[in-house]
């Protein structure tokens, strides 16, 4: 868990993926797919915010490297927060 925080693009699970897309309306978008309903994609992006495409409006879809969880996120943090964190997931197990 703390690699992940520390290093978070060195092993991405699967269902964490990133991706970057490119739609019809020449907008470049890249986040992580959290839920589909028949034609309709749901995204998140870096900053939280959801965005939804359909299949049609989507010109190329690829796989992007590293993770969606920014790289400095522990200098982002006080030593509290980072051990709250750590606390939290662990829980999660």
């Amino acid at each position: 868990i703390v690699e992940s925080i520390l290093q978070p693009g060195n092993l991405v699970a699967p269902h964490y993926q990133v991706w970057t897309l490119a739609a019809a309306d020449g907008r470049v978008h890249t986040g992580m797919l959290v839920r589909t309903y028949l034609d309709e994609y749901t995204y998140v992006d870096a900053q939280g915010n959801q965005f939804k495409l359909n299949t049609p409006e989507i010109v190329e879809s690829k796989s992007a490297t590293g993770s969606i969880m920014p790289d400095n996120l522990a200098d982002l943090l006080t030593d509290q927060e980072l051990r709250d964190l750590l606390a939290y997931l662990c829980s999660r197990r």
